[in-house]
């Protein structure tokens, strides 16, 4: 079944975690912008924007991480 939506959380806990997450949002939405204009296939574009969305998410969940 292809997706119909995803979530994206993000953690909350102090300054750096809100920074982490306009990081990964502006870079998610350059990716979505470019998935969206490059799959015309429906199908694969939701499963590609789903998995875009998912490693997103990933990223900002659990805080930020040292590098």
């Amino acid at each position: 079944m292809t997706p119909r939506f995803a979530r994206l959380e993000i953690a909350l806990n102090d300054q750096a975690d809100i920074a982490n997450a306009v990081t990964v949002i502006r870079s998610l939405a350059t990716d979505l912008q470019k998935i969206a204009a490059s799959v015309s296939d429906a199908h694969l574009m939701r499963l590609a924007a789903h998995d875009a969305i998912r490693v997103a998410s990933g990223k900002t969940r659990n805080g930020t991480q040292p590098e």
